[in-house]
């Protein structure tokens, strides 16, 4: 896919800066993620031309499409892009514009966000139920439950029930009497293939994990 590279030009440089004009889209390239969590939901892109990084001129324009809508993305330096997406999930298209030359379009598809439950107090000699709101679609999902007096487990599930139970064989660790925070995290990740690129929707969650 493609990317977007701009350089800050301080005082003399030994190379020339590589601009977009000179660039032709055959030979230009895109790469795009999106990651989510609980905070923020940001939209990262890069451009790079067959030389390295670009710098976008006359008219060149690296932008996002979702919802209807069509937002310019953020210069960072270095060739890298982003955007705040906010509460925004489905599919994404980045495009990049171009007035002398054919446009690019890479398309994710960011997987809807949820809420992930945990009792507040778990017993390690008792199974450990987790919760949240179940959806279908092209995505993978890991469920793993980590802390200091839990010995870490961790599943791939085939499918989305809401649902899942570790048994407490699973969440019980030789020696370890005391209690601790134990930490759920859940990864819905929707991997790279020939129509979508690569992004997460992640979510944590804590419990006291008792022995």
């Amino acid at each position: 896919m493609r990317a977007l590279l701009v350089f800050s030009l301080i005082g003399c440089s030994s190379s020339p800066p590589v601009i977009s004009s000179d660039i032709s889209s055959k030979d230009t390239r895109v790469t795009v993620t999106a990651t989510a969590d609980e905070s923020t939901s940001t939209l990262h892109a890069t451009l790079v031309g067959p030389h390295g990084g670009m710098i976008l001129v006359d008219g060149d324009r690296l932008v996002a499409r979702f919802a209807s809508l069509e937002l310019p993305m953020n210069t960072r330096g270095g060739g890298a892009f982003d955007l705040d997406l906010g509460t925004v999930t489905g599919t994404i298209d980045v495009v990049l514009l171009r007035l002398r030359d054919a446009e690019l379009k890479t398309t994710l598809l960011l997987p809807p966000a949820f809420t992930l439950h945990a009792p507040a107090t778990a017993s390690r000699i008792a199974p450990l139920t987790i919760t949240w709101d179940a959806a279908t679609g092209p995505w993978s999902v890991t469920l793993g439950v980590t802390g200091d007096c839990i010995p870490g487990a961790s599943r791939t599930l085939s499918f989305e029930s809401g649902i899942y139970t570790f048994n407490a064989g699973e969440l019980f660790a030789a020696g370890a009497g005391a209690s601790c925070t134990g930490t759920v995290t859940m990864v819905r990740t929707t991997p790279p293939d020939a129509r979508y690129e690569a992004t997460t929707q992640t979510r944590t969650t804590t419990f006291e994990s008792t022995p």
